[in-house]
């Protein structure tokens, strides 16, 4: 079977489908024509260096979030983002959707000096399980838990009144009960 010699170029005869060139005795790299015939430059380039942004690459929660979507880039971030949110069978309001962008970028991108572009196009890959962690839950409900509490607290007298009302009542069943024994 004849066969080509990836180290020097020949054609030889290759018996039980071993390899072994008569020119330069194997096929390893080793042939003194190839080495001859390739030189190898040393070819010394530059580590590649990351986006580095200027230091104030560390924003507060609001400028983070102002920064992230007040450009078309972070609008259409925005929009991919949502789009693929109801593919997935996700359905909440854009608000909270920025919110929860925001807080995932605020803890995994911000202060790392990652630009803001890097960062709008990090969060698009995010796994989606990840980015709804972030979005806030039912608010118009936490919103009438905290009322209901606040309207609770706010009247004490009359929850203290009830139980004197209830410690009299018991009293005066215990009197009963042991004047009439007698």
């Amino acid at each position: 079977m004849d066969a080509d010699c990836s180290c020097c170029g020949d054609v030889f005869q290759s018996e039980n489908e071993e390899i072994d060139c008569l020119s330069c005795g194997d096929c390893s790299g080793t042939c003194s024509k190839s080495s001859e015939s390739v030189m190898e430059l040393p070819i010394d380039l530059p580590p590649p260096t990351p986006m580095i942004v200027n230091d104030s690459s560390c924003y507060s929660f609001p400028e983070l979030e102002s920064k992230l979507f007040e450009g078309e880039n972070g609008k259409k971030t925005l929009a991919r983002i949502i789009t693929r949110m109801r593919v997935e069978g996700y359905d909440e309001d854009a608000w909270k959707v920025i919110i929860g962008l925001s807080a995932f970028a605020y803890k995994n991108y911000n202060c790392k000096n990652i630009s803001i572009q890097e960062q709008l196009r990090m969060l698009e890959s995010a796994p989606l399980r990840e980015i709804t962690q972030y979005i806030p839950g039912d608010i118009d409900g936490l919103v009438n838990t905290v009322i209901r509490s606040e309207n609770t607290f706010s009247t004490p007298h009359k929850t203290d009144k009830d139980a004197y009302k209830i410690m009299a009542l018991g009293l005066t069943a215990l009197v009963f009960s042991y004047v009439s024994r007698r």
